[in-house]
């Protein structure tokens, strides 16, 4: 399931600009700086084959990792 989750939003992140009105990016995830990030990550590394697949996604789930941890800390100390 983890697997699948990466590729999930690895797969969003390149659909968002021919789809945008995807119900999915209607969440607040989706439009924060964060997933900016992610995406510009995402996108610049579909077209570096030099580096192993292994580094890209460690690259992309760091980038995950901070998305998240920023909308729990938000979450948390919004109320």
């Amino acid at each position: 399931m983890k697997r699948l989750r990466i590729v999930l939003l690895q797969n969003l992140a390149v659909l968002q600009p021919q789809y945008p009105f995807l119900p999915f990016f209607s969440y607040p995830p989706f439009y924060s700086k964060e997933w900016e990030e992610f995406v510009r990550t995402v996108r610049a590394n579909i077209t570096d084959t030099a580096k192993p697949p292994s580094l890209l996604l460690q690259r992309a789930l760091l980038k995950l990792y901070g998305l998240i941890e920023n909308t729990r800390l938000t979450i948390l100390y919004a109320g």
